[in-house]
């Protein structure tokens, strides 16, 4: 219970502030459509491009979807773009990309937990995502973070996790460890919970 607790707050609350981030680039491509600057195809294609670089922690991303839900891009998994994912579901038989919908369409953004797998395997694992609905072009834009960062604050207990905003073309972020695990910020996902045991 205090896992599933810890994973519903801090977690949760880390993974909104960097989807605020990737949002803040949709903006940006949106704003130079609005002002004339390109044609909106242009912004679109610009916009996916940037969001399909965008990495935190190692080999954590973003992708994008839009209400159908159809999705618009995947970077680790691109067989999917432009493909209808509303009947695409987990283990458990939840399909998650329809339910990220319902969240978007009752909210505006929020978060949905279910079960995906790591870049570059076919195994599922635990995943709690948050979406947020960017409705100038009826785009949804997710990030989410797997089983194991769930572990890293569970280790790390009720000390306080923040974001630190950084200088640059985009809002970028890093997650700042307190005390004696700020050294370890920078290291990717495994070496960190390598280096709690």
């Amino acid at each position: 219970q205090r896992q599933m607790c810890i994973r519903d707050s801090s977690k949760t609350d880390n993974t909104r502030m960097l989807v605020d981030a990737a949002y803040s680039v949709l903006e940006k491509h949106y704003k130079q459509y609005e002002s004339g600057l390109v044609d909106e195809a242009t912004a679109k294609a610009e916009a996916i491009e940037d969001i399909n670089k965008l990495r935190y922690d190692g080999d954590n991303y973003f992708w994008v979807n839009d209400m159908h839900p159809n999705m618009i891009t995947h970077p680790t998994k691109p067989q999917l773009n432009g493909q209808d994912i509303s009947g695409v579901k987990d283990p458990n038989g939840k399909a998650l990309f329809v339910a990220m919908v319902k969240v978007v369409r009752k909210h505006g953004q929020g978060s949905v937990d279910y079960m995906w797998p790591f870049p570059g395997s076919d195994r599922p694992v635990d995943k709690i995502s948050y979406v947020k609905g960017f409705p100038q072009w009826g785009w949804i834009v997710g990030s989410g973070v797997y089983l194991d960062d769930v572990q890293v604050i569970f280790y790390l207990g009720k000390q306080k996790l923040t974001i630190r905003k950084l200088d640059g073309d985009y809002p970028k972020y890093h997650m700042l460890i307190p005390q004696q695990f700020e050294h370890i910020i920078s290291l990717d996902r495994k070496t960190f919970l390598n280096s709690l045991e």
